[in-house]
């Protein structure tokens, strides 16, 4: 009767050590559970860490759980965990540890940078984009001011992708990466042709005109009467005649009749 009660109490001394302990073997001569200190040190830069800075007990083989979470405008980096002298470190910010020796355990965060935008300028037609301040990268909520600037010959017509505008002159806020289009249209001209005398004048091509443009124009007088010379923002008397076009013109045609022969 007394061997069972002495096995029953060694039974429950041994199920108690295995609760104690969990991950050591419990053998007959085997020491009691070895008790560690746990200092969770106050974070490097502004966040909490969850349990807090303190000091801790916990036996051999425990495992522990920690959280960081940073403060707005802070992100979390690491965790330095130093176990009896010997440094580790861990990115996540949710951390799980086994309980090996004395430990100190630091989060760490830092100061998020401000943030960069990068601003893409396209150009539909002939033209150029001004841009003030005219840099690579631009801060948050920064302002930079658009200029259209058309080539000879061509009109800015409107903004279009990330900003949509008329006037040649605008601001758009980098409140994040933006890609805009300055779009330019060819201006369109005409030949206006005046006819001094009998007879007509041929285009070749035919309008409408853009800038730089080169028109073929030929003098056919009618019967009885003969071309002589060009006038107004044409000149000389070849025929047929190549004019070039910068802008609207008007170009004066002369034709004499022909005296009938004696």
């Amino acid at each position: 009767m007394k061997r069972k009660a002495l096995l029953a109490i060694l039974s429950l001394v041994m199920i108690l050590l295995l609760v104690a302990c969990p991950d050591k073997k419990i053998i007959d001569d085997e020491e009691p559970c070895t008790e560690y200190t746990v200092e969770v040190l106050k974070p490097e830069g502004e966040g909490t860490v969850t349990p807090g800075p303190d000091t801790y007990t916990h036996q051999e083989g425990e495992i522990l759980e920690l959280e960081a979470e940073p403060e707005e405008g802070w992100e979390f980096v690491k965790w330095i965990v130093t176990v009896d002298g010997e440094k580790q470190e861990y990115k996540d910010p949710v951390l799980e540890l086994t309980v090996v020796g004395d430990m100190t355990i630091k989060a760490v965060f830092e100061e998020e940078e401000p943030g960069v935008h990068t601003l893409t300028i396209n150009i539909e037609g002939q033209g150029d984009v001004e841009k003030d301040p005219d840099k690579a990268l631009y801060s948050d909520g920064e302002i930079v001011e658009l200029t259209a600037i058309p080539e000879s010959g061509w009109d800015f017509i409107e903004w279009s992708g990330d900003l949509t505008a008329w006037d040649t002159t605008v601001d758009i806020t980098m409140d994040g990466d933006k890609e805009v289009t300055a779009v330019f249209a060819a201006e369109t001209y005409a030949i206006s042709v005046v006819i001094y005398g009998e007879g007509r004048v041929e285009k070749d091509p035919e309008p409408p005109y853009t800038y730089g443009d080169i028109v073929e124009l030929t003098a056919i007088p009618e019967p009885g009467w003969e071309f002589t010379e060009w006038g107004a923002h044409l000149s000389g008397s070849d025929n047929p005649q190549f004019f070039t076009v910068y802008h609207s013109s008007e170009v004066f045609a002369y034709f004499d009749e022909i005296e009938p022969d004696e």
